[in-house]
């Protein structure tokens, strides 16, 4: 059953992923790390956090696309960034 859950939630995340482009992925990974931040569920407070760490993400990879001699596109490092992150999501034991 966990192998499948597993396999389920990332097929699922890459589908989400594929369809909405790399902002969709920023508004996946951008609540869960807000909420370890936080370290609270409250939605007055990861709302907010939420916003600042999607938008922290968002310009850390578009700064990290243009510090190599060839540009990358920064849906790729944003991608490079979060998937480490939905890793460590989908295979932590709580």
């Amino acid at each position: 059953m966990r192998v499948l859950s597993l396999a389920s939630a990332c097929i699922a995340t890459g589908a989400v992923t594929a369809f909405c482009g790399p902002i969709g992925f920023v508004g996946i990974v951008g609540p869960h790390i807000a909420r370890a931040i936080t370290g609270t569920s409250v939605h007055k407070v990861v709302l907010p956090a939420s916003l600042l760490t999607g938008g922290i993400i968002a310009v850390t990879a578009d700064i990290l696309s243009r510090v190599f001699p060839v540009p990358l596109p920064a849906g790729s490092t944003m991608a490079f960034i979060g998937i480490p992150f939905i890793l460590y999501i989908l295979l932590r034991h709580d």
